[in-house]
């Protein structure tokens, strides 16, 4: 029996840190992944280890997959796709089309045929047996940001903002679904022909492709979902940049459990034929979990829930039906007829209301019932005590999640669980310049300093009303600077324990540093307006006026150099923020190393703390993170639990 506060990760794999876009279960039980790296990995699911590095892609690799005889090809934004013998080791053959970036791949059932979504919305079929593009389909001016292949044989692919159903053999489009929100970053066809959707409404979805209607969508995810996957049970999973993976139980609408491990967004997510889920994330590595008792539900349970969910959901329809419409092609919401419009939850806009039949049907059943129950009241009062009494029921259980609109007919609704339990990962942590204070930030949105000698909390900063993301210490000055996913900085005063001073960004921080003389701060910012980017900001600490910006550019390695504060080191080169120009296109001077250098670390795939290189003390998985720092004598680690593991390392080998 698993405890119930044991983690459900059972193996991280890690061959270095870069962000891993893509991983893929293969028909024996191997894995393989692509990452930002331009590497394709294949691994050993049991031992961890990594098996084979292919290499060959010029640039990032966004999508493998493995056909049903075990061949592996690979999708990148350099234009091709490869196709790999992995006992070899080498590339058998090189897919190439123009110079449009590949963003998603697929096997066909049978293993011959493979689909690739590209630019522009081209979406192509490639005969892999004579490596030539067997033919082509248009979907739109835009990116094909998805595709997948079903087993019976269709084909499901997205496109600005409308997801098509075609049969790739004739070219012709069998279903086009609209209002399924902005940006589907993920589609996954379950085993009875069902179509799930991950996008960055933040909802993930699931379709009917023949009906062309929505039969549930699922609100929790707090940002984009990246990735979406089906059990062979027909339990639906979503991975997010929120750094949860969530389960789904899609005939009633049930949140199942929430895992959490990775220490940035989950970009990827495959469950494979035996039940075993598997996750890749920004953070460089790929997670193993057990799924057990999540797809093991009891049968008089699952009586249970559909009863009671059919039962108050019929009730809550004739209280609330003609106050409610609904588009055929999009989840039921509440709709204000005084304006003539509706809100759609997965595209977050109010648009124009379109009675379906299904809402014609349920507002003549409710005027029947109103109708009988006002002619069986004996006066207008007793009517009157039915009337508010029936409404107030509905509206408490309304509130309380146990009422939700349902159609059994349509089979559509929009089912909305709040998150289970308070999330308080640790998402970060720094030392103070004498290492005698460690700061912390968390999913609860709180920032904590510890005593590092004595392990005792000595401060709880709040302020922020999203995660804490980033902190940093000032060299100089002794304060403590805090990025949040709210799109603010807050400047503190470690001593009162006061916010000084609030930079607002606008955007989700991601990351922040001081330079060395403590005038100016760095921040690196997400945005999705013009698909998903970071923005590289320079702030003045007794202004906080920005006087630099670079768009575009990867979050990781951004530093101010340690001997000049006037030169910011990117990945896209070493900026001199005066004059905004380039000095060096690699950066050649000193930065700052991402962990500070010390006798102490954790080893590659963090389950052990090392002294100069060597095992000293084994971490169980529940306290495994790549959140972690050291300095001579300490070595910190930030907990999934919310928890931050202090071990002081003396001569004499005592443990705090």
């Amino acid at each position: 029996m698993r405890a119930a506060h044991w983690s459900r990760c059972i193996q991280v794999l890690q061959e270095n840190t870069a962000c891993i876009y893509s991983v893929a279960w293969g028909p024996n039980g191997e894995l393989a992944s692509g990452s930002r790296d331009k590497m394709v990995r294949t691994w050993d699911p049991n031992t961890g280890k990594c098996l084979a590095t292919l290499e060959g892609h010029e640039d990032t690799v966004v999508s493998v997959a493995w056909s049903k005889s075990g061949v592996l090809a690979s999708g990148s934004i350099d234009g091709t796709i490869k196709i790999w013998d992995t006992a070899m080791r080498h590339c058998v053959a090189t897919l190439k089309d123009g110079k449009s970036k590949v963003l998603s791949i697929d096997w066909s059932p049978g293993g011959v045929l493979l689909c690739s979504g590209c630019e522009n919305g081209v979406i192509k079929i490639w005969d892999t047996a004579i490596g030539e593009c067997k033919s082509s389909l248009k979907a739109d001016i835009d990116n094909v940001g998805s595709v997948s292949w079903g087993r019976d044989g269709r084909l499901a692919t997205f496109c600005h903002g409308v997801m098509r159903v075609w049969n790739p053999l004739t070219g012709e489009c069998l279903s086009i679904i609209s209002g399924c929100g902005e940006g589907i970053r993920s589609i996954a066809w379950s085993t009875d022909g069902r179509i799930g959707t991950g996008s960055n409404s933040h909802i993930p979805a699931v379709w009917s492709p023949r009906s062309e209607l929505c039969l549930a969508s699922f609100k929790g995810h707090e940002y984009s979902v990246t990735s979406v996957a089906w059990s062979s049970k027909g339990i639906f999973a979503s991975g997010s940049l929120d750094e949860t993976i969530k389960f789904w139980d899609p005939r009633t609408g049930r949140h199942i459990e929430t895992i959490e491990g990775h220490g940035d967004s989950i970009m990827s997510i495959d469950w494979s034929e035996d039940g075993k889920l598997v996750s890749a994330s920004s953070d460089g590595t790929i997670r193993l979990w057990d799924t057990t008792g999540i797809e093991d539900q009891p049968f008089l349970t699952w009586i249970f829930y559909r009863i009671s969910f059919m039962i108050w959901s019929a009730f809550a329809t004739f209280v609330w039906c003609i106050a409610q419409g609904q588009d055929r092609k999009k989840p039921i919401s509440w709709t204000n007829y005084s304006t003539g419009m509706t809100h759609n939850p997965l595209t977050d806009r109010f648009e124009p209301i379109k009675i379906h039949k299904s809402d014609k049907t349920r507002m003549i059943l409710a005027s029947t019932f109103w109708a009988v129950l006002f002619f069986r009241s004996r006066s207008m009062i007793t009517f009157g005590l039915y009337f508010m009494s029936i409404v107030t029921t509905c509206s408490i259980l309304w509130k309380c999640r146990i009422v939700r609109i349902w159609v059994p007919h349509e089979g559509s609704g929009i089912f909305i669980r709040p998150i289970d339990g308070e999330q308080k990962s640790v998402t970060c942590l720094a030392w103070s310049p004498d290492n005698k204070l460690l700061a912390s930030g968390s999913r609860d949105a709180t920032v904590k300093i510890w005593n590092a000698k004595t392990g005792q909390c000595i401060l709880t900063l709040e302020g922020h009303s999203s995660w804490a993301r980033c902190v940093d210490w000032s060299p100089k000055r002794g304060l403590l600077a805090s990025g949040s996913l709210d799109g603010t900085v807050r400047i503190w005063d470690p001593v009162s324990g006061e916010c000084t001073k609030i930079i607002e960004v606008g955007e989700p921080v991601l990351d922040l540093s001081w330079s060395f003389d403590g005038n100016l701060l760095v921040t690196v910012s997400m945005t999705t307006k013009e698909g998903i980017k970071n923005t590289i900001r320079v702030w003045t600490k007794n202004t906080m006026e920005c006087i630099f910006v670079l768009d575009d550019t990867d979050k990781d390695g951004v530093s101010f150099d340690l001997e000049n504060p006037n030169l910011l080191h990117t990945s896209a080169g070493t900026f001199d923020i005066r004059s905004g120009h380039v000095v060096k296109h690699s950066s050649q001077f000193s930065t700052r190393p991402l962990f500070e250098e010390s006798q102490y670390a954790l080893n590659e795939d963090l389950s052990w703390v090392t002294r100069q290189g060597k095992k000293l003390i084994f971490l169980p998985l529940e306290y495994r993170s790549h959140i972690w720092c050291s300095n001579d004598t300490t070595v910190a680690v930030g907990c999934s639990s919310g928890e931050v593991l202090i071990m002081c390392l003396s001569t004499m080998n005592k443990f705090w």
